[in-house]
């Protein structure tokens, strides 16, 4: 799609920060990431640091299970400098945390007891609700019982009450009639009218007796964006009229009356406003937005405006960046933010009287964002990435800039042989000078030529930032080289490069992107016989207007294209394609939109070309990759075309973003190298296979010599279990728990095993694997008297150790038949070892222990003579047993 500046440059919005590398002790071997190390990553957004600057909330998100076909989002909790992580809310159906200014509680959007009320007459939830926490241990509780979904909320400074925007929800009689099948949709006329949000009102709700006033009465309000006056008075609002195509360049910032309700309105223009806050004092409000005017295609901004009314002042008037996230001062001279300049990420800070901006850090190979600021003003919270790093949550000294990461939640990303990485420059052929990053192979020598892949980002108000891309780490272990070009229309360059493409959408652009191909050429990196392009939303549209102007490209991957504007202007948003990209409407300007199109140029194709598109995006509508795929298909060009069902511009689900990356893949190698390459099976959820974290010696997902254990007979297995030896796990280490007695609380101190000791793939159970003890081996265990093991330990224990482990609660048809045979053999070899026993070894209570304490003895220190006892009695049941195998 064609997005305007915020949407999509805000994603490079970087915070002050400076990174050190994280490297695994020890020189290991590394191998090639695959597409399904890059969907196991495990990522981290919104931290919210507490008033006092003591602790870091923040959402974790990772793919769980893959069978459930989605990622989970839980809330964590960790100590500013890096110790004590834990979980802090239980649920996966909650998020945006926020602290109470008194740090004393933790609010937090939840839809944890949606599905229990759903079929309760009494119940009213029909979205997200605002739930409570105390900070000091207990359960939290639901403080609003809502009929529609609450958007978005506000502490009062005092910390006494919260006041939240809410949907109007639909009354009983609505529910019946879509229940009924009464569910159109009028585009520009109702609340629903683009299925983008519905209207809102302000409420306020007590903390103490949960007690709702609603605060304003009016049915046309769509609020975005709201934050309470220090004195509680007045609450300022970002709001909307419209509901439909383009609405939201019609938003202005007002305040509302807390008693009242009443509404004052202090913009009058046409510009989307965004982020509205409050001054320390409550004299003025700040807020993001491109223009005073209109929506211009230009960076976001900070303005200042008296909160009674007046003109608004450009604070960043100077300043040539995109400005993301910013926090006051708590003296009110100052605001600290983050911003990406020429697509780096650093911090700065604005001096308010003099608009005078000076960073706090230097720039640097990273991105990242500012998302909170302690109540003193002494430190910040930032999710950052580097190139050779995942996201990470990192804590910053606002007064050195110095930054420390706080998490590390992908220990394993140091298992990967890693893309090179650097940025370069050239001038395209109009002299304009061009950035762009490039990936190469992890062991690429200079002066090898290399096939080259062109990566065209989204937007095109966006731009490729210096952070981990793990499609590229996976194309460069398959000997790629990479070029991400920042082409003209990137954002954070300047409002003059953003606005380079305006009317001219295939011109500059497209003489960009080949400029730099040409570069790479010269330079001796890329070889010309073996080009290849992919792209996404404003990338598929490059691509696909590239492919018609150039045979150069052997293979093209487009997703989300766009291949007629005059199609684009109708069905997806249309307010920027008129004013800046085509100009004019499609019965204006019929001849630059037929000739910007690329569907117009189709004759010309002649590269293999893969199109992707979810069937529910309403940004780029799927028609657009249908109509190219069927000019291609008639024109005899390779193409294949793969829809996904239920996915919108963005995917979502894990089993489809697979499917697509492998496809692309299999597709370029293909055309472009003339290689038939198959991405590897995904590992089976019935079993656990061996790899790095099992033994750090070796390679990750190394399978050892020999047959595989998930498909190894039942001798096999007989013998393994018969010769297994038992050893006792690490001694445990006291760690925060996520739930205290009472409930859930991420701050009470509870003594339980450390995440740290925990493997990060966190089993829930193993099939025990029990041991087959001689009469030698009760009497030993009886006189050690060893102390029991949980499953979890259990497991890791045996993973050690290379022996296979189950996870019942995974396992599908055929796990649960290797079990049932587990469990045949088992009976068949207790009832032996009684016999073995005899009448005076039961006598003597041998038989009657539970099976759990042989299985798992009583010792908290390892004992030579136990493993000595054991394997001796492993050879002779061998010899007894198996007398050929045992000579």
């Amino acid at each position: 799609m064609i997005m305007h500046a915020r949407s999509i440059s805000r994603t490079i919005i970087a915070a002050a920060f400076l990174v050190v590398l994280f490297h695994p002790a020890g020189a290991q071997p590394r191998r090639a990431m695959t597409i399904d190390d890059a969907l196991d990553l495990v990522q981290v957004s919104a931290p919210r640091i507490s008033p006092d600057g003591r602790n870091v909330l923040y959402t974790k998100s990772e793919l769980a299970k893959w069978k459930d076909n989605k990622r989970t989002q839980t809330i964590w909790i960790v100590d500013a400098d890096g110790s004590n992580g834990r979980q802090f809310l239980s649920s996966n159906k909650d998020r945006n945390p926020a602290w109470a200014p008194d740090g004393k509680h933790v609010a937090f959007l939840s839809t944890r007891d949606a599905a229990a009320e759903k079929d309760s007459e009494s119940s009213s939830d029909t979205g997200a609700q605002i739930w409570v926490i105390p900070t000091d241990g207990g359960e939290a509780t639901k403080l609003t019982t809502h009929r529609g979904n609450i958007k978005s909320f506000d502490w009062m400074k005092d910390s006494s009450a919260i006041v939240f925007a809410a949907e109007r929800g639909q009354s009983d009689a609505e529910k019946a009639d879509r229940k009924a099948g009464d569910d159109a949709i009028y585009v520009d006329e109702a609340a629903n009218g683009q299925e983008r949000g519905e209207f809102s009102e302000l409420w306020r709700v007590s903390i103490a007796d949960k007690a709702e006033r609603q605060i304003t009465h009016d049915d046309h309000l769509l609020i975005e964006n709201l934050r309470v006056s220090p004195d509680g008075s007045k609450v300022a609002v970002v709001y909307r009229r419209e509901n439909g195509r383009n609405g939201q360049f019609h938003a202005e910032v007002a305040t509302v009356d807390s008693a009242t309700g009443g509404l004052t309105t202090l913009t009058h223009n046409n510009t989307p406003e965004a982020n509205v806050q409050w001054s320390p004092e409550g004299k003025m409000l700040s807020y993001l937005a491109p223009s005073d005017t209109t929506w211009d295609l230009a960076e976001d901004k900070l303005w200042l405006i008296p909160s009674e009314g007046g003109q608004p002042r450009k604070l960043t008037a100077t300043f040539n960046g995109d400005i993301g996230q910013y926090s006051w001062s708590s003296d009110g001279q100052s605001i600290v933010f983050g911003a990406a300049v020429r697509a780096r990420g650093a911090g700065y800070r604005l001096n308010v009287a003099t608009g005078v901006v000076s960073p706090i850090t230097p720039s640097g190979d990273w991105t990242g964002r500012m998302e909170s600021v302690s109540a003193d003003g002494r430190r910040g919270a930032a999710v950052i990435s580097r190139p050779d790093r995942p996201t990470d949550v990192h804590v910053i000294d606002l007064a050195t800039g110095a930054a420390t990461a706080v998490t590390h939640v992908n220990p394993r990303a140091g298992e990967f042989a890693l893309a090179q990485f650097r940025a370069i420059a050239w001038k395209s052929r109009d002299g304009l000078e061009v950035e762009g990053l490039l990936w190469l192979p992890p062991d690429y020598q200079p002066g090898a030529r290399l096939p080259l892949l062109v990566s065209v980002h989204g937007g095109p108000a966006g731009a490729w930032e210096p952070s981990f891309r793990a499609i590229n780490h996976v194309y460069a272990s398959l000997g790629w080289a990479i070029l991400e070009p920042n082409v003209r229309g990137s954002a954070s360059y300047g409002d003059a490069l953003l606005r380079g493409n305006m009317k001219d959408i295939g011109g500059g652009d497209y003489q960009d992107l080949m400029t730099g191909v040409d570069k790479l050429i010269a330079d001796g990196i890329a070889d010309p016989d073996h080009l290849a392009i992919r792209g996404w939303s404003y990338g598929g549209i490059l691509g696909g207007w590239t492919i018609t102007q150039t045979s150069r490209f052997k293979a093209a991957s487009l997703g989300a294209m766009v291949a007629d504007w005059s199609s684009e202007y109708a069905m997806g948003f249309n307010h920027d394609v008129r004013l800046w990209y085509i100009g004019g409407t499609p019965w204006e300007s019929a001849d630059a939109y037929r000739r910007q199109s690329s569907y117009t140029h189709i004759a010309n194709v002649t590269t293999p070309t893969l199109l992707l598109h979810g069937e529910r995006d309403t940004t780029d509508t799927i028609g657009q990759s249908m109509i190219f795929y069927q000019g291609l298909k008639d024109r005899g060009v390779p193409a294949r075309f793969i829809r996904f069902p239920r996915e919108p511009h963005g995917f979502r689900e894990p089993h489809h973003q697979r499917v697509r990356d492998a496809e692309e893949i299999a597709w370029l190698m293909k055309y472009a190298r003339g290689i038939d390459w198959k991405a590897p099976e995904r590992k089976r959820p019935c079993g656990i296979r061996r790899d790095s974290r099992a033994n750090p010696a070796g390679g990750a997902g190394v399978q050892p010599a020999g047959r595989n254990p998930v498909r190894q007979g039942r001798a096999s297995r007989d013998a393994a279990q018969r010769a297994e030896v038992l050893r006792p796990p690490e001694q445990p280490s006291g760690q925060a728990r996520v739930a205290s007695p009472r409930g859930e609380s991420g701050l009470v101190e509870r003594g339980r095993r450390s995440a740290g000791s925990r493997p990060s793939d966190r089993a829930h159970g193993v099939q025990r694997q029990h041991a087959f003890q001689g009469g030698r081996d009760v009497r030993v265990l009886r006189a050690r008297r060893r102390a029991t093991r949980t499953a979890r330990q259990r497991l890791h224990e045996l993973r050690r150790n290379r022996v296979h482990a189950r996870s019942p609660h995974r396992q599908t048809r055929h796990c649960r038949q290797r079990t049932d045979g587990a469990r045949r053999l088992r009976r068949r070899a207790d009832a032996r070892r009684r016999d073995r026993q005899g009448a005076a070894g039961r006598h003597r209570g041998v038989a009657a222990r539970p099976r759990r304490e042989l299985a798992h003895p009583r010792q908290a220190v390892p004992d030579p003579l136990l493993s000595v006892a054991i394997r001796a009695a492993a050879a002779d049941r061998q010899a007894r047993y198996h007398p050929q195998r045992a000579s």
